[in-house]
């Protein structure tokens, strides 16, 4: 496919009464793509105005991956439990399974749309995207795209937490200056819908919660939906860290001496960061000196931010002399923040009579405590 390729997407392609509305929800990442699904998956009836897709998940990420991802990629993310001899029944399984479900949706007869949420489709790259919109061609739906986009610093102070709470192999745990020089093309799948259906069927926006109704990315989605958000329960998932959750969530996987610190069931390590993540402390931020240096490096996302988006990205807050700014800053601990993981051990009957500021130590009351969970 070339990038001229299109679809016969466009407006005039097929008649709407023939064609069932299907919305894709793409994310992107850190844009409260959690939240949304789970409140879409809580409300899933054709009743309420729509027909949620639910692939084993809320969030159908990796029936997307298994089923268009090109072979190398999905190999890459898949090695622990797939070879190559392995891909093509993975995906055919995926997409007749994926098949299925929308057409069961259609079935169900919504008076609004059926919605397909997946962020991992944000990081499709050109033929992936071919893959996935020549599929949805062979099925009675007219697919639009909703996707959020985060100003580049935000994100990564948000992905940075997300790369602790959830450390496996391959993946390196970052310093922070080293998180925030990652050059982003998390805009680059939108170029591609662009071109491939039409921008008429591409509706992106910055996420920035002060410009959505009481803040609220569910809300804003909803109302993009049609569908009255005041009838459900909004459910917000996924929360950011305090900067002590981070702190000691960095010592334990950098310095922790057990065999879960960097390999775990992903179910029980996420609970134990959200755990501590429950501990009080100030929000978790990056050094201004460390934003800068994010936004520089993706200075190309603002511009393309502007013209597509019809805004520029909120500045972020200044916070002169605050926030982490190096690997140092996260093996510091004080008095204060001792006492308070010294309390949360003592919810799980353990001793904390060796612990001091040395980061070890700190690491190895972590342990003890992540082992309480099994």
């Amino acid at each position: 496919m070339t990038d001229t390729t299109t679809f016969g997407l466009h407006e005039g392609s097929a008649p709407s009464g023939r064609r069932t509305r299907l919305v894709v929800h793409f994310g992107g990442h850190k844009t409260g793509s959690s939240s949304i699904q789970e409140t879409l998956q809580a409300g899933n009836d054709p009743k309420n105005g729509f027909v949620f897709l639910f692939c084993g998940h809320p969030n159908s990420s990796a029936m997307m991956q298994n089923a268009f991802l090109l072979p190398e990629k999905l190999l890459s993310i898949r090695a622990s439990e797939a070879t190559r001899a392995d891909l093509p029944a993975m995906r055919d399984w995926a997409r007749t399974h994926l098949r299925r479900i929308i057409l069961e949706g259609i079935a169900a007869r919504p008076e609004g749309p059926l919605i397909l949420s997946a962020e991992s489709i944000s990081s499709f790259v050109p033929e992936e995207v071919d893959m996935m919109l020549a599929f949805f061609q062979d099925l009675p739906v007219e697919p639009e795209f909703i996707g959020y986009i985060r100003e580049p610093a935000a994100y990564l102070r948000s992905s940075y937490q997300e790369i602790l709470k959830l450390r496996m192999p391959p993946n390196p745990v970052f310093a922070p200056a080293d998180a925030t020089v990652l050059p982003l093309t998390h805009h680059a799948v939108v170029e591609t819908l662009d071109r491939r259906v039409g921008r008429e069927r591409v509706q992106v926006f910055i996420y920035d919660r002060a410009s959505f109704p009481e803040g609220s990315v569910v809300r804003h989605f909803f109302s993009l939906l049609g569908v009255d958000p005041g009838a459900f329960t909004r459910i917000d998932s996924n929360q950011g860290m305090s900067q002590l959750a981070v702190k000691l969530l960095y010592t334990y996987r950098r310095l922790g001496d057990c065999p879960f610190a960097n390999r775990g069931p992903r179910r029980v390590e996420h609970k134990f960061a959200e755990d501590l993540g429950r501990l009080q402390d100030v929000p978790f931020e990056l050094h201004p000196e460390l934003r800068d240096k994010a936004r520089a490096v993706n200075s190309h996302i603002f511009g393309w931010a502007e013209a597509r988006l019809g805004r520029p990205f909120p500045e972020p807050e200044a916070k002169a002399g605050t926030g982490i700014r190096s690997e140092a800053d996260l093996l510091r601990f004080s008095d204060e923040e001792l006492a308070k993981l010294s309390a949360h051990a003592a919810e799980f009957g353990i001793s904390t009579a060796d612990l001091s500021a040395d980061p070890r130590a700190v690491a190895e009351v972590l342990c003890r405590i992540r082992q309480s969970y099994g």
